[in-house]
């Protein structure tokens, strides 16, 4: 989990992979928000993401960047289309996906007793600066690209061949549910707020 504090406000924002980092590290660039965690946040955010849904955008993101360092992951999967890929990718690691950050379990390091914590779905994250004056509404409009600058965003026909791919192949399915169990059973528990901007 990598947690940024709102500038002269007392509020934190509590972001994993695939569920805001890109988003708030642009902004950290652009001294919006200081990367790292408040003493004693009044409201601390956390960006949440369903299992699945993060899973699957994820192990995107390690293919498109399977090009880059030579590792044996990387250079197992670099020249093959995703479906190939994923299925060569599964079995390389016999389904133990803990070995990139886009696609290990991470729900864990969520703190679960606190009564200043909000949980709030991920895709609000540009909602939630709105309301805190970090950005305002023009912020992306204003923009030379729209709004690709700041979102590490996969393409929705990946997301969804991969989805289908999967909910098609019942045995990999199970196996990768069963991998992300931890993570879902403490994602069916959270009370997720809705952001009103």
């Amino acid at each position: 989990m990598k947690s940024y504090s709102l500038l002269n406000k007392n509020i934190q924002i509590s972001v994993f992979p695939k569920t805001g980092t890109s988003f708030m590290d642009r902004l950290v660039l652009e001294q919006k928000v200081d990367i790292g965690k408040q003493q004693n946040p009044i409201i601390h955010f956390i960006s949440i993401r369903h299992p699945i849904d993060r899973f699957i955008s994820g192990f995107i993101t390690l293919y498109k960047r399977s090009d880059g360092e030579s590792t044996f992951i990387n250079d197992s999967i670099c020249n093959l289309n995703l479906l190939d890929a994923f299925i060569t990718c599964f079995n390389l690691v016999k389904n133990d996906w803990s070995f990139d950050d886009h696609t290990r379990l991470s729900y864990d390091a969520i703190p679960l007793s606190s009564n200043n914590i909000k949980y709030f779905n991920y895709n609000e994250i540009g909602l939630l600066c709105e309301l805190y004056n970090v950005i305002d509404k023009n912020h992306f409009h204003n923009r030379q690209h729209s709004v690709d600058w700041y979102l590490n965003t996969n393409s929705n026909h990946q997301k969804q061949e991969l989805h289908k791919f999967l909910l098609s192949n019942t045995k990999i399915f199970n196996e990768v549910k069963n991998f992300l169990q931890p993570d879902i059973e403490i994602f069916q528990k959270l009370p997720i707020s809705k952001i009103k901007a």
